[in-house]
């Protein structure tokens, strides 16, 4: 049986521009016969309350995709987001990965409508694809110099890539580097999107006292490092850039987007989770790459935003 405390809130402005919020949320989760676990989840925005609901929403999609959560016994139905194609797997069986250092790339969200839980999940899993290529040197980016980076002191860069609406962002100073990204239906969105992500990466991370989980101590202490901080910057302003601005009111619709995309992905799958408030959809393929080892000497990992 599983038993959580109430989620508890905290939202401040954050430290790298006070026009934009940092949320964070945790609640300790009790499962039978287990260790208390707690999970965490974190927003940014320029709007306090849409910071909040986004730490909210990201507890739900740590939660509801923890595999300690999830009744080893329980079958869930999974679907083939192209054909539709439908099979039943145990729940253990969404975690297993492939044995090397590029690890399948997976997609979690949590939305009060299904259909864009499942947007949602499905662009955060390609979002991640994306990266992995762009650090791959496999993308065409690029750079946009648009309004929104007068707003982050010594702000960087952020990328568009191949026409796509999808942006990476990187929030540096002098202590730490935040990278942040984003997949969307819209240019707009997606930047917004990824500055937002790159600020909050760099509130957290960037504290001395910050306890990040095991698996991701080295990239923070790495993101400390001003050398690799410099071959992680000398890395993205090496991609090829042009100089025509994109146009911020591009956008593409989902399936389009999902369409255009589908030669990269031989499959992805879509398990929807016994959430009880809500929708909370896992995407996963395996012909797609994660970017968490970007398998490039030299270049540390980037920061990813996970708790468990």
């Amino acid at each position: 049986m599983l038993q959580a405390v109430p989620i508890k809130f905290s939202c401040i402005p954050a430290a790298t521009h006070r026009d934009f919020y940092v949320a964070r949320a945790a609640t300790v989760v009790a499962c039978q016969g287990l260790p208390h676990i707690t999970i965490r989840g974190f927003g940014c925005s320029r709007n306090a309350l849409q910071a909040q609901v986004s730490a909210l929403g990201e507890v739900h999609e740590h939660l509801w995709s923890h595999p300690t959560v999830l009744d080893p016994a329980t079958l869930l139905s999974i679907q083939e987001f192209y054909s539709r194609t439908q099979k039943k797997i145990a729940a253990p069986d969404l975690y297993q990965r492939k044995v090397g250092r590029n690890e399948d790339a997976t997609g979690a969200a949590f939305h009060f409508q299904l259909e864009r839980c499942l947007e949602h999940s499905v662009l955060e899993l390609l979002e991640r694809h994306l990266i992995w290529r762009l650090w791959q040197e496999d993308l065409k980016v690029h750079t946009i110099t648009c309004q929104e980076w007068q707003l982050i002191p010594d702000s960087v860069h952020c990328l568009v890539a191949e026409g796509l609406p999808f942006c990476l962002a990187i929030c540096a100073t002098d202590s730490f580097v935040g990278i942040g990204a984003k997949l969307s239906t819209s240019l707009e969105s997606a930047l917004n999107g990824a500055i937002a992500e790159a600020i909050m990466i760099h509130d957290d991370y960037s504290q001395l006292n910050f306890r990040a989980a095991v698996r991701h101590r080295e990239t923070v202490l790495a993101m400390r490092d001003a050398r690799c901080r410099i071959q992680v910057l000398d890395h993205v302003k090496k991609l090829p850039a042009s100089q025509d601005e994109p146009d911020l009111t591009m956008s593409i619709e989902f399936d389009a987007l999902a369409a255009r995309l589908r030669g990269q992905a031989q499959e992805i799958w879509t398990a929807t989770l016994p959430c009880p408030s809500g929708y909370c959809v896992k995407s996963h393929s395996n012909s797609l790459r994660h970017y968490k080892d970007p398998g490039r000497s030299g270049i540390p990992p980037i920061p990813c935003y996970e708790y468990h």
